[in-house]
């Protein structure tokens, strides 16, 4: 749908409103970035054809170029990011590719996995860019430093642990302050309360062990963030590797020393046992619980977090244990955000293992975290590459310090026409999506009314938070955070500290990331925000004709704008508080058009029917899908030409 839309949006009203990105705003890996593919597929099929025969008059933003003559040599834009562009599209284009057998592989044919991976790989050439680039080049100041030179100086301080020709440099004594002043020490840890542990260093310090707490802008009540209980995915992922490819119980005891246990020591060596033992129990329940459902996931309050958790041995923790640890910011009546099945897989962890071994493996996940970052000989060992802990610490820094640190990147790539430049954009994509809802067939005059309003009201938000906007803004900001000159460890924890304190406390303005390569809609704030981060090659380009833009990023911000009102976002209005968008016939509307993309989609490869295969993905996936862009398998369901041709 959206490549009508975004294409009618060209041509839209010029006066369309257009929220300023620098105005105060309030606001993953998303299950519709397929969709963002999809469109730009075709959109980088017309402009890389027309880059590779190289001859077509410039028709831009509507003007004629003049009469279409003779074949040219005439490139169709100048200036340094056209070019940029240009020299993007021609490396991920497959010249020797038939475009008549398949578009896809001759325009994207060379990229590193053309299947879906354009967004995560633009965040990952954004990080090996200012890795090689700006970081390594950067000058900073020995005395106090702006925002920008102390996130670049905590990466420095963090990369003297791959300077391996001096030991007594290294962090290894602050891991094993911080241990011990945590309560998860050698000594210690048999005593401790393994959720007491998980919340103190989450709420102190925004570091997740056993579970993956958080506290973000896309879940809201009452206009506070909302605390989020969720599976740890650096855990999962990490226990998912452990189970492919075992360590040696070398690499456990060598982690251990800042823990209490001397290197070769055999309680070191005892204590590693159980740690694997700990990881084995931890993959066995993740396997059991990581599959999840639609009704996986439920707004409860702190209080009732409890109930989640009956294997724990003391009750009433949860609302207790938070209360505290977040200073009273949160209570046992705030809402909290869950999981269910990462709340069973939590509590079936107390069941197998008992208190003293969940606070092992909380222990063993806190120290696999900092000893890369803080110990020499650790990154010296088989399991870590060079290459991986530059990684590592850029990702450190960038979770306490993400704009400052990322601006010595995306100041240079995107720069200040750029803005207004997508903002106008998003304004012309709205006005064809309200003109879309105008003459939606599945929505009736009522609901039609609230979904134009909510959709009208919706706040756009283009590059930085707003109190990032600027030099001035993003110094301010981070004014308090300690300025690094050689440790890492120490001032870096302070500054994890300032930022979860920050989540908790203020909630005038929001927080988002800026190195997201797509639009995100933010439903509890009725906020669209198009981050810093997308507004690059190969998705946006303000210097290349408006077709390469609105086809691929435009179609991205149009899929947006529709979850104001679709299956999720009817249930919460523009000011963030529960309700129903939708009258009984659009919902009557939704359910016909539901069944009709089930049967299509438990169509099996060779059209046989499949329905147990496929009816689970469609319970999870579709809901959630915005129906003004429903799948095109409902043409086979429509049963006269008016249904057609209002799809």
């Amino acid at each position: 749908m959206y490549a009508g839309s975004t294409a009618r949006s060209m041509y839209a009203d010029s006066t369309a409103r257009v929220d300023s990105p620098e105005e105060p705003a309030g606001p993953g890996t998303h299950e519709n970035a397929a969709c963002v593919i999809v469109v730009l597929t075709l959109l980088l099929t017309v402009v890389g054809i027309g880059l590779y025969l190289s001859f077509w008059p410039s028709h831009r933003d509507g003007e004629e170029s003049g009469s279409t003559g003779p074949p040219t040599d005439t490139p169709l834009c100048n200036g340094s990011h056209c070019a940029s562009a240009a020299e993007t599209l021609k490396a991920i284009m497959k010249r020797d590719a038939n475009p008549c057998d398949n578009f896809y592989t001759f325009v994207c044919g060379n990229y590193k996995h053309p299947s879906g991976q354009m967004l995560v790989q633009m965040q990952e050439q954004m990080y090996d860019s200012l890795v090689a680039g700006p970081l390594a080049r950067a000058t900073i100041p020995i005395g106090r430093k702006k925002a920008a030179e102390k996130a670049a100086a905590f990466y420095r301080a963090c990369l003297r642990v791959l300077k391996r020709d001096v030991e007594a440099d290294d962090d290894m004594d602050a891991v094993g302050d911080f241990m011990r002043s945590v309560g998860l020490a050698a000594a210690t840890y048999r005593n401790a309360e393994a959720l007491d542990k998980i919340l103190m260093v989450f709420f102190k310090y925004n570091l997740a062990t056993v579970l993956g707490l958080s506290l973000e802008d896309v879940r809201l009540h009452q206009r506070k963030r909302v605390l989020s209980v969720d599976f740890n995915a650096e855990q999962a992922a990490w226990l998912c590797e452990r189970s492919k490819q075992p360590l040696p119980q070398d690499f456990y005891v060598e982690h251990l020393v800042p823990f209490g246990a001397a290197r070769k020591s055999s309680e070191a060596v005892d204590l590693a046992a159980k740690i694997i033992t700990a990881e084995s129990a931890a993959v066995t329940r993740l396997v059991m619980h990581e599959k999840q459902g639609a009704d996986d996931v439920v707004f409860s309050t702190v209080a009732k977090l409890d109930d989640y958790t009956p294997s724990m041995p003391r009750r009433n923790r949860w609302s207790h244990l938070v209360s505290y640890h977040s200073q009273y910011a949160y209570g046992r009546d705030d809402m909290a955000w869950v999981r269910k099945s990462a709340m069973t897989y939590f509590d079936k962890l107390y069941a197998d293992l008992k208190e003293d071994q969940v606070s092992l493996l909380a222990a063993w996940e806190l120290l696999r975290t900092l000893m890369p970052l803080s110990s020499r000989r650790v990154a010296a060992g088989h399991f870590y590459s060079a290459e991986t802990v530059k990684r590592m610490c850029l990702r450190a820094v960038m979770h306490a310090m993400e704009v400052p640190l990322l601006s010595w990147y995306l100041a240079a790539e995107v720069t200040r026409g750029t803005l207004p430049a997508a903002a106008k954009m998003v304004a012309k994509v709205r006005s064809a999506v309200l003109d879309d809802i105008q003459y939606s067939k599945w929505l009736d005059m009522d609901t039609k009314k609230k979904a134009l309003y909510k959709v009208n009201a919706t706040y756009a938000h283009v590059g930085y938070p707003s109190y990032f906007a600027g030099t001035k803004q993003l110094n301010l900001a981070f004014r308090d955070y300690p300025d690094v000159n050689q440790s890492f460890l120490t001032p870096w924890l302070d500054a994890m500290g300032k930022t979860i304190a920050w989540r908790a406390q203020n909630h005038s303005s929001f927080w988002y990331s800026v190195a997201k390569a797509d639009a995100r809609y933010y439903l509890m704030r009725n906020k669209l925000v198009v981050p810093a981060g997308a507004l690059r090659p190969p998705l946006f380009s303000a210097d290349t004709p408006k077709s390469y833009s609105y086809g691929s990023l435009g179609s991205a911000v149009g899929r947006e704008f529709t979850h104001a009102y679709d299956a999720m976002g009817r249930r919460w209005d523009l000011h963030g508080s529960e309700t129903n968008l939708w009258s009984q016939q659009t919902q009557d509307n939704y359910e016909q058009r539901l069944r009709c993309f089930r049967k299509a989609q438990s169509k099996g490869e060779h059209g046989h029917s499949s329905p147990s295969a496929a009816e689970p993905d469609v319970r999870t996936r579709f809901p959630r899908t915005g129906l003004a862009s429903l799948a095109p398998e409902y043409w086979v369901c429509a049963t006269d030409a008016d249904a057609r041709s209002g799809l």
